[in-house]
Parts: structure tokens; sequence; C-alpha cells
């Protein structure tokens, strides 16, 4: 299986929230819905994987 994103034990925070730890493996290929409701971190994550926001640790790999 080849892996388009691989996040491992990911912490991050935005304003005042902090998210994590987050762990997810999307296959290349594969479409993928992050859902929950407000305020559970979704856009957080979203801005950490964009690199939009810095991550305190864990780690983010996009096609390898």
């Amino acid at each position: 299986m080849t892996l388009a994103v691989s996040i491992d034990n990911l912490q991050c925070s935005r304003n005042n929230f902090r998210l994590g730890p987050v762990s997810l493996e999307v296959a290349a290929g594969a479409r993928v819905a992050i859902v929950g409701p407000s305020g559970s971190g979704k856009s957080t994550l979203m801005h950490c994987m964009a690199g939009l926001d810095t991550w305190h640790s864990g780690s983010v790999l996009l096609d390898g």
C-alpha cells in the first residue's frame, strides 16, 4: 500500500486550542472526510497538515 498521507502522534495548537496526539494513514487514491462537532479540531488538523500552523511534536508526511 502506498501512503499519500501519514500522520504520527501529531500535536499542535491554534489560537487557544490544543490538538493531539493524532495518528492517521491515508492510502494513495483514497478519499477521506474529517468530521466532528464544532471545536473538535478539524480546522486545526488541516492547518497543521498544510503547514499554516506549526506542530509541537509528531510528524506529517505527504506523498512519502
